[in-house]
């Protein structure tokens, strides 16, 4: 039967830390020389890799693919002469992908490994998972994924595909890892753990250790290179035997009956591995698991936690001292050969010039690496390669070595030969005398060297002893209502506003007084529950349930429900059925139309539209009226109709007036302070009696969006026009720590004006030379508090590992402006962090979104007619849904884009009616994706009403906080205060505030100074902060090449 090698985790040229001549050639060309019949791909989801695989690969057996051109590929190997014989080697459809999520109260870190039986699967994989996240930043992309849902996205692209967990003990990034892994498979994967049917042992483990523990008896147990450079491939693979195919070794793995066999491993020594023993790098502490546990984990240097390495966890979580003979499968411990042709050559490095040269003669001579270790007789390698090799080998075949384990991020050595054994070895035979004894014997190498049960014993008195600690603590209740809140939401009725701060819990006293009034008999059909975005609407609409609002009550934002009255009664507004509502390009086509003469351009738009929001504004009124008749004359509206119409309508129409007025018993409106003039005249039309039940929520020091009319006077106005109104003030914060509110009422000039229970910890104040050098400490700051996101977190010093309970959700980066993401952006993706994106307008409002949006719309509604339409995109539209539709002409124009946000904003819709009737009613708050785990980067104002962990503002310079870059003044500090208190109340636990020195902004090079606002902030709540020197990268063993 055929017995083949396979290496089925590696990566390419595209992910970070590898060796830049990593191409298929160059990898064929090391699979030769090494003796591997199969190469996973390794970074599928990258675009250039996929490119690079598609362009250079060919189909193979069943699910494999070969090299389209294998000629001289000696040339791929510096110092190798002659040919290699390549023919044989295949490749496996693989990826890795890093998940950094939450899950139980705790951050995750978790790689798994995803195999594809074809490309087509691939390619339809890349496209879900791009839903995600950037697949482009890095060959192993980094995604706010959880691994359960990850392994259903495999599952449901084809079902041969299947998903192994990589190096499932790494400390710091695996399913069991010590740092931020699981305790049982099932933890991790839930109902679909049982599709889970081999993992990937990593290199500071062995077969022997897994043994274990017999909750892995029914998991084939696969060793892997995870090379990041041809020269390290094949450090741990594979063996099978039998048909050399996909669907073979998916069967084996599988254990099934018949065909293909999983053999056995060939395996790094797992002392060699970084991470198999417990310590500290920095402090010189290096114990075994029965040490550490001795010591309580602690090191007694710097008092931390010590890293805990593989064997600590396989301790930990194994329940056997004796392996049964029945689950054992052959092994063979290696180390890699120009390794061990560096100790006898006594060289330092194993990639030196004169080793490799070495390397590839003993190649040259005795067939690839592989057949070296596994299959040549001793005497073959000691005339080919010598004496001191050939005894290498047989120690290395034996396990005679010395080893020193790997600890904390430090590799650790395997050594063949004694210090000073070689020198005294010059004249005298390596190999066993005439009577078979061994003249220099070794010490066979134990896979677990310290008393296990001893381990066991301890560690179970210490977790008993950690339960009786934790049965003294007493609890807390956080439940209930406070008296604040009963009192508003218990109120008889009539008209009644709550003043409530941030993180009073409105949205609850929202829910509550709803739940309250239909209990005592009102009918929901005669409520009104008003926002301002679709966001928030959508959260009071999941909060309210869906009992109430399946008996009619009736949850929108403002203008959702002026469309409502305009859907239901169009002849009133002088308009038929199936009207259009126009956006801003489709209004200024039909402005210029109306006025060719005049200078009709986005600033005349812009003042026609504060008018109709009742904006004071110098627009002449003939021209509205024009271009309003032109509007109806068309059967077109636009978004400022949705309120305007009903008001100007009903104040001249007794009968629009009667049914905007009988529609509603109860009128509820959330973020009251956020109205203007127009909105407020709506509201008076709805409930027009001094006395009506209108029960309005806000909080006028919130009050930012002057730009749109929004004004605090229509609280005070609101007072005047229901004299019978009721107040109600909740000053307590269930969010924001005592520190930050200080902070944002110093803001104001008010000191302490709400309460929190929690004191908080200070403000971080750090000032960077530029905005690019204050993105990059932003993201540095965000991978050290989630303990890092990759291995070179911690070499660096970047991160220590330990992470405080905060995942990438956790976070968020709020800006005064849009123009501040760049940065921010390339910042993010440097760092492998996964982040979201929402501004003020919906993404599609810009490329390369717009034009692909405009040229659907366009076919839709023929205003445009003058550009050119295809018979082909109509053909296409009735084909597809929307999503697929923005999708498919975009993938058309080659341009770079973002399926999870396409997706997220037309995936639910069906209709091209749904399209054109909701687009303009979608605004940049609404891109806001609440499910993705993910570092948030927003404007502050599309970040109202959303709270978070810990809040990064940057930009905090005079011109920028307060804004102001078009003009020689602010025009209003009053609100530009209140957008800074916003930001600030954003935060339940910590802020960070930075600024540059110089910042670019649309070629010009800004240095503003500091913001003045953080003068206000005294300076007992405020910590100075400057970023840390980073430590050189170490070498991970992994670029050693030539």
């Amino acid at each position: 039967m055929n017995t083949y090698i396979a290496d089925l985790h590696i990566h390419s040229r595209f992910s970070r830390a590898t060796s830049k001549n990593l191409t298929p050639r160059n990898l064929v060309a090391w699979a030769a020389v090494k003796g591997i019949d199969v190469l996973a791909t390794g970074d599928f989801t990258h675009p250039g890799w996929m490119e690079m695989i598609q362009s250079q690969l060919e189909p193979g057996e069943d699910g494999l693919f070969r090299l389209r051109d294998t000629k001289g590929l000696a040339a791929e190997l510096p110092w190798y002469s002659g040919n290699l014989d390549a023919d044989g080697v295949r490749f496996v459809l693989c990826t890795e992908i890093s998940s950094i999520y939450k899950r139980g109260g705790k951050v995750r870190k978790v790689h798994n490994l995803v195999f594809m039986p074809g490309l087509d699967a691939a390619l339809r994989f890349n496209t879900r998972l791009a839903q995600v996240g950037n697949l482009a930043s890095d060959g192993r992309p980094i995604l706010g994924l959880d691994s359960r849902d990850l392994l259903e996205m495999v599952l449901e692209t084809d079902p041969q595909a299947f998903l192994i967990p990589a190096h499932i003990w790494t400390p710091w990034f695996s399913v069991f890892g010590s740092k931020s892994g699981f305790d049982r498979i099932e933890d991790c994967f839930g109902d679909l753990s049982g599709e889970i049917f081999a993992l990937e042992t990593g290199l500071s483990s062995d077969p022997e250790m897994n043994w274990l523990w017999s909750a892995l008896d029914r998991f084939s147990l696969v060793s892997n290179s995870d090379a990041h450079s041809g020269e390290k491939l094949g450090r741990e693979s594979n063996i099978f035997s039998g048909e050399m195919s996909f669907s073979g070794m998916r069967r084996a793995l599988r254990r099934e009956e018949g065909g293909t066999r999983f053999e056995g491993t060939l395996e790094f020594y797992p002392e060699e591995g970084k991470y198999h023993y417990d310590g500290h790098r920095n402090c010189g502490i290096v114990w075994n698991p029965l040490e550490t546990l001795k010591h309580r984990g602690i090191c007694p240097v710097c008092s931390k936690e010590v890293t805990k390495g593989v064997m600590y966890r396989v301790a930990e979580l194994g329940d056997r001292s004796e392996v049964p003979d029945s689950i054992k499968k052959d092994f063979y411990s290696i180390t890699q050969l120009p390794d061990l042709l560096s100790e006898v050559m006594k060289q330092k490095s194993s990639s030196s010039k004169s080793v490799m040269s070495e390397y590839f003669r003993v190649i040259h001579a005795l067939g690839s690496e592989f057949h070296l270790y596994l299959d040549s007789d001793i005497d073959e390698i000691n005339n080919s390669g010598g004496e001191l090799l050939a005894e290498g080998v047989r120690r290395l075949r034996n396990g005679e070595v010395h080893l020193k384990g790997g600890y904390d991020g430090e590799f650790g050595t395997v050594k063949v030969f004694d210090e000073g054994e070689l020198d005294t070895f010059k004249s005298k035979s390596l190999f066993k005398d005439k009577n078979g004894i061994d003249p220099h014997p070794v010490q066979k190498k134990q896979s677990v060297e310290f008393d296990v049960a001893e381990f066991r014993r301890i560690s179970a008195m210490n977790k008993e002893s950690a339960v009786e600690e934790t049965r003294t603590v007493p609890e807390k209740d956080n439940g209930g209502i406070t008296s604040e809140q009963a009192v508003a939401v218990n109120f008889s009725g009539g008209p009644g506003m709550v003043i409530a701060g941030p993180g009073a819990g409105k949205t609850f006293l929202i829910v509550e007084r709803i739940r309250r009034i239909t209990d005592e008999g009102v009918q929901p059909s005669g409520i009104a529950v008003l926002t301002f975005s679709n966001k928030a609407a959508d959260e009071l609409k999941e909060r309210l349930g869906e009992t109430l609002r399946g008996d009619g009550l009736h949850v929108s934002t403002f203008h959702s429900l002026g469309l409502k009255f305009i859907t239901g009664h169009p002849q009133l507004f002088g308009l038929r059925e199936g009207f259009i509502i126009l956006n801003d390009e489709e209004r200024l086509h039909l402005l210029k139309s109306i006025f060719p003469e005049k200078n009709s351009g986005a600033a005349l738009l812009r003042k026609i539209s504060a008018y109709k929001q009742g904006i004071e504004t110098d627009v002449e009124p003939a021209i509205v009226e024009a271009y309003n008749n032109c509007l109806l004359n068309n059967n077109f509206i636009d978004v400022d109709d949705l309120i305007y119409l009903p008001c100007v309508i009903a104040e001249a129409s007794g009968e629009l007036r009667s049914v905007l007025s009988a529609r509603f018993t109860h009128i509820v409106i959330d973020e009251f302070q956020d109205i203007n003039l127009m909105q407020y005249r709506f509201i008076r039309l709805l409930a027009p009696g001094s006395g009506a039940d209108i029960f309005v929520i806000g909080d006028p020091d919130q009050s930012i969006y002057g730009f749109r009319g929004a004004d605090p006077e229509y609280i005070r106005r609101l007072k005047s026009d229901y004299p019978e109104l009721r107040e109600f003030m909740l000053k307590k914060s269930f969010r924001c720590s005592g520190v930050i509110l200080r902070a944002a009422g110093q803001i104001l000039g008010r000191g302490e004006y709400l309460s929190s229970d929690k004191k908080g910890v200070k403000l971080i104040i750090s000032e960077m030379t530029s905005d690019r050098s204050e993105a990059d400490w932003i993201a540095s700051e965000i991978e050290r508090m989630v303990g890092g996101v990759r291995s070179f977190s911690m070499d660096s010093g970047m991160a220590d590992g330990e992470n405080q309970g905060r995942g990438f959700g956790d976070f968020a980066v709020l800006c005064r402006s849009s123009f501040m993401f760049e940065c921010l952006r390339e910042a993010f993706r440097n760092h492998g962090i996964a982040y979201k994106v929402a501004g003020s307008r919906p993404f599609y409002e810009f490329e390369p979104y717009k034009s692909v949006i405009q040229q659907i719309r366009d076919m839709l509604t023929g205003i445009n007619s003058g550009k050119e339409t295809s018979g082909g995109l109509k053909k296409l539209m009735d084909e597809l849904p929307p999503a697929e539709m923005i999708i498919k002409l975009l993938e058309q124009k080659g341009a770079e884009f973002d399926r999870m946000r396409v997706h997220a904003a037309f995936g639910s819709m069906w209709s091209y009616d749904e399209f054109l009737g909701t687009i303009p009613l979608r605004t940049g708050e609404d891109d806001y994706l609440p499910d993705y785990e993910a570092v948030s980067l927003m404007t502050i104002h599309s970040a109202k009403g959303l709270e978070f962990d810990t809040v990064f503002i940057p930009g905090c310079e005079d011109d920028i906080i307060p804004f102001n870059l078009f003009g020689s003044e602010v025009s209003d500090l009053s609100e530009e205060e209140r957008v800074f208190y916003v930001a600030l109340t954003r935060a339940k636990k910590q802020v960070y505030l930075t600024s540059a020195l110089k910042r670019r902004y649309k070629g010009r090079i800004l240095e503003s100074g500091r913001s003045r606002f953080i003068d206000r902030i005294e300076k007992d709540i405020i910590e100075a902060k400057k970023r840390a020197p980073f430590k050189k990268k170490e070498d991970d063993g992994q670029l050693n090449l030539f």
